[in-house]
């Protein structure tokens, strides 16, 4: 038995694939697709250890204090969220509410 690549088409399918398994139009890996999601993960790290002591030696103005806190509440409880569930009840996920900020990650 032989094992080889086929596009989409050929498979029944209606989009061309690759050799490496990706459509022409996604220049994405999922490995890319999920760096902003650990960049945000990394900043609220990194505000979380130390905004706090820099908040006290620093006059900030609110709309300052405000981005940080959306940034640190970004997709944990704090905002919220909801929960994606298979029907038969084998997976659930969580998938919490971003902060909405434009410098979000």
């Amino acid at each position: 038995m032989e094992l080889g690549v086929r596009s989409g088409k050929e498979a029944g399918g209606t989009s061309e694939r690759g050799i490496r398994g990706k459509s022409e139009g996604s220049h994405h890996t999922p490995r890319e697709r999920q760096a902003p999601l650990m960049a945000s993960r990394v900043l609220q790290q990194l505000l979380d250890a130390h905004y706090p002591a820099f908040e006290r030696t620093h006059p900030l103005p609110e709309y300052v204090r405000e981005a940080v806190h959306g940034l640190r509440c970004c997709r944990t409880a704090a905002l919220g969220g909801h929960v994606q569930a298979c029907p038969d009840g084998h997976v659930e996920r969580v998938w919490y509410n971003s902060c909405r900020h434009r410098f979000c990650p």
